[in-house]
């Protein structure tokens, strides 16, 4: 079979778009169908950016660059997803939300059928380590976050998310047993190195919404959408080019007209779209922009590192598709995968651990051979059975930026889709979207900037799903709380809240 003719990159195209990730992807495949020349860029030599995947060489096994879940309650991805034709390769948990272990013990939390905000109140009395003061405190802490608007939340920004919690008297055990695990999982770093908007504006939507279910890829993450994406954007005339850098960014004064690639050609284009991440923005920045915000304000955002760990054993080691540590500041990894019960029947006989070892300052200087033993030794915790098992092969995938980190101070920072130059626009997990950095927010970037282009062009198309609302008891809170301004914060909170 011969192999396919390389594209030439094209002199000039209307639209631009650098990274070939979740928020560049979404972004062309919005702008399909619109009479537009648009051509993706992307350094890598494989589509997919932090959700890449691709068959590992020893074993043939799908894997990725790091185990992701999906939220039901997140539908700008799905429809994404939708659009491509695979939002059905997606296994869904249903009411079995989470199983939580601790050393030999675990526990279910479920999502029962109580109006939100209660529905996960069943299975934190089933935690019998739990009193019923931190319940109640809970239900304080629960009853103020219903209250809060984007303007309390980012009021709250430059607090961190521990310190927040201790001042609404949150004992250190529920700050162990729920916030560490909650705050880690989903925010990526240290409840003490959190900003409490991020935390807070996160639990709203978590504990506002008793429909929101967990999902798992049943395939490599990035062959939900690369692939597909990839072919409609080329049916559509447009182009994908892999192994492209950019070098720098073309333009006179404020107006940006292209690109310059890492091999001295350039490409000249009407609109141009950063999807990059912002330590490598902030490295193709021009002087002047820095200057500048959005563009000054790139030196708080903080990468943080991800490394990913894949086990392969010689047996079948548990029936669970998916498990988390109650978190300590002690432990490696924070969740677990088995790929063997994720995958469909009969892609995988024997158990494929994956995890996420998440803020992983401490393991960056361990060596392979140490993360893997270490990580063992973590499974064994739960699963005594793995010290019988045979480790038949072991990958370990190390990721210098993950996500930014949502340090205190940096929601307030986020910048806009709109960077205030013309002709450029900026896509990205980390802008605004009120979501924390994760795939539903870098898809709802790339529809939310595809939109724009659309709409600067006189052509009105409705691509950003609205996140589920909250509903039940929650809703009715949020509603009231909305009409009584000013009351919402108790009284030691004001002072920090007007701080902005």
């Amino acid at each position: 079979m011969a192999k396919k003719k390389q594209q030439s990159l094209p002199k000039e195209v209307d639209v631009l778009i650098v990274g070939g990730g979740l928020a560049g992807l979404s972004c062309a495949v919005g702008l399909c169908g619109q009479g537009l020349r648009v051509a993706v860029l992307e350094k890598a030599s494989i589509l997919g950016g932090r959700a890449s995947s691709w068959k590992e060489s020893h074993s043939g096994d799908d894997i990725h660059l790091g185990p992701h879940i999906l939220l039901s309650a997140y539908p700008n991805m799905l429809s994404f997803l939708k659009k491509l034709g695979t939002d059905q390769d997606i296994m869904w948990l249903g009411k079995r939300f989470m199983h939580l272990v601790d050393g030999q013990e675990s526990y279910e939390i479920s999502i029962s059928n109580l109006p939100p905000p209660l529905h996960f109140l069943p299975s934190m009395l089933s935690d019998p380590l739990l009193s019923k003061r931190d319940l109640l405190i809970h239900a304080r802490v629960t009853w103020l976050v219903m209250q809060l608007g984007e303007e309390e939340f980012l009021g709250l920004d430059e607090l961190n998310a521990a310190a927040f919690l201790r001042g609404m008297g949150v004992s250190s055990l529920m700050l162990e047993r729920f916030w560490s695990f909650v705050c880690m999982s989903i925010l990526n770093v240290p409840l003490e190195l959190c900003s409490a908007a991020a935390l807070l504006r996160f639990y709203k939507k978590l504990a506002g919404n008793n429909s929101t279910v967990i999902g798992l890829p049943t395939k490599g993450l990035g062959d939900l959408f690369a692939p597909q994406a990839k072919d409609m954007i080329e049916k559509d005339g447009g182009h994908v080019f892999l192994k492209t850098g950019v070098k720098s960014f073309l333009g006179r004064g404020r107006k940006v007209e292209g690109v310059e690639l890492e091999n001295g050609e350039e490409i000249r284009s009407k609109y141009v779209i950063s999807t990059l991440p912002p330590h490598h923005l902030r490295h193709l920045s021009r002087k002047s922009w820095l200057e500048r915000e959005p563009f000054s304000e790139l030196v708080h955002f903080e990468p943080c590192p991800y490394i990913s760990p894949y086990l392969w054993f010689d047996r079948k080691l548990t029936d669970l598709k998916f498990w988390a540590r109650v978190h300590s500041a002690n432990d490696l990894n924070c969740d677990f995968y088995d790929l063997s019960n994720i995958y469909p029947k009969g892609t995988l006989n024997n158990s494929l651990l994956t995890s996420n070892i998440i803020y992983c300052h401490r393991a960056k200087e361990l060596s392979d051979e140490d993360i893997v033993a270490e990580t063992l030794e973590e499974i064994a915790d739960f699963l005594p059975e793995v010290r019988n098992a045979a480790l038949v092969h072991s990958v370990v995938n190390r990721i210098d930026m993950a996500i930014h980190c949502p340090f205190p101070g940096t929601e307030q920072k986020r910048p806009d889709y709109d960077a205030g130059l013309e002709g450029f626009f900026l896509a990205g997990d980390w802008i605004k979207t009120g979501l924390p950095a994760c795939m539903e927010s870098a898809v709802q970037s790339g529809f939310m900037v595809a939109q724009e282009v659309l709409q600067r062009q006189g052509r009105r198309v409705d691509l950003v799903e609205e996140s589920s609302d909250i509903q039940g008891f929650a809703r009715l809170v949020d509603k009231v709380a909305q009409q009584v301004p000013g009351r919402r914060l108790p009284r030691w909170l004001r002072p920090i809240a007007g701080r902005r």
